[in-house]
C-alpha cells in the first residue's frame, strides 16, 4: 500500500476486468472481444463449480480490506 500512495496522488484504486482495461488502452475490438469470451467462459465454469466466479470474492476480499485499512482512500468497485 504504501507504493500506491506514493505513486498514486489522487488516492484511488480501481479493480477491473482485463477486457476493460484493454479498451480503456486502445487495444483492438477483436482482442478485446476474444478476451471478454474467455472472460465469460470462465465466469460460467466458477459459477457452476464454486456458485461465484473467483475474481468477484478477490474485488470484495480487496475492497473490505481497503475500506477497512484505508478509510480516506477512494474505492471504486463493480460488483
Amino acid at each position: 500500500m504504501a507504493e500506491f500512495k506514493t505513486k498514486c496522488s489522487d488516492g484511488s484504486f480501481h479493480i477491473i476486468k482485463l477486457s476493460d482495461l484493454l479498451k480503456l488502452k486502445g487495444a483492438k475490438e477483436e482482442i478485446i472481444t476474444e478476451v471478454k469470451i474467455e472472460e465469460e467462459i470462465e465466469s460460467e465454469i466458477e459459477k457452476k463449480r464454486f456458485g461465484t466466479p473467483s475474481y468477484l470474492i478477490a474485488e470484495r476480499a480487496v475492497y473490505f480490506y481497503y475500506k477497512e485499512r484505508y478509510r480516506n482512500v477512494y474505492l471504486h468497485f463493480q460488483f
